[in-house]
């Protein structure tokens, strides 16, 4: 009997010991910047919540009622360090809010980084960049000063640095081209205003006339609180 006993004992111990939290922690580093001037981003709230998968594969998650937030700083970061539940049935999710971030008055794309919600991986570090960009009204013509005839193409392509700075001109060169009838020809095409990340461009183009074709690249900026006025001429 008193063997029963103490086995019962050792088996209690062991449930126990596997909802404890893990030795390992998790670590979930973020920072948030206007993506086209890299100033710091505060306020951007975070909140971090626990759930449990119920019963078999494919069955309920249920909120365990453990959560952990808080909001990035003045130097628009947030590190975050929690001990997670040793059983794997224990998932964590970010959530993102926006709403209160400290930019100036306007609208906003999140050009990189969770629009809302992101699953935290227990057995790493989790990294979240968060690039901010103002969206501004930009307007582009077109002009063909050298035309010579209607048989010339034009085609184009464009890509925001700031968006994702570390693109590599190779994968710039893959982009696809942006064309249609109305760049062709003796073309003197003003577009109307359009709205657009603010931010640093590359603009490469292409122009066939007389069967010579030529390629360029020009780089521009669209600027936050200003009508911006793009001209291409070639």
């Amino acid at each position: 009997m008193k063997h029963l006993t103490t086995t019962l004992g050792i088996i209690v111990l062991l449930l126990t010991a596997c909802s404890k939290d893990s030795k390992d922690p998790i670590y979930v580093n973020i920072s948030a910047v206007m993506a086209h001037d890299g100033v710091p981003i505060s306020g951007i709230c975070w909140n971090i919540v626990e759930t449990k998968s119920e019963g078999l594969i494919g069955g309920d998650i249920n909120p365990t009622g453990w959560e952990l937030g808080g909001t990035t700083d003045n130097a628009g970061i947030s590190v975050i360090e929690f001990y997670p539940k040793k059983d794997f049935d224990y998932q964590y999710e970010i959530y993102f809010d926006y709403s209160n971030m400290n930019v100036p008055v306007g609208n906003y794309d999140i050009v990189n980084g969770p629009t809302s919600l992101a699953h935290v991986n227990h057995s790493s570090t989790n990294n979240f960049e968060i690039r901010v960009l103002p969206i501004m009204p930009v307007q582009i013509n077109f002009e063909n000063i050298n035309c010579h005839d209607s048989n010339d193409t034009f085609k184009y392509k464009k890509y925001n640095l700031s968006a994702n700075n570390n693109i590599s001109q190779n994968q710039i060169d893959n982009w696809p081209w942006l064309e249609g009838p109305s760049l062709n020809g003796c073309v003197n095409f003003i577009g109307t205003a359009q709205d657009r990340d603010a931010g640093y461009y590359v603009f490469q183009w292409e122009a066939t006339r007389n069967g010579i074709t030529e390629q360029d690249t020009d780089t521009f900026y669209v600027a936050p609180s200003v009508n911006n006025l793009i001209e291409m001429l070639w």
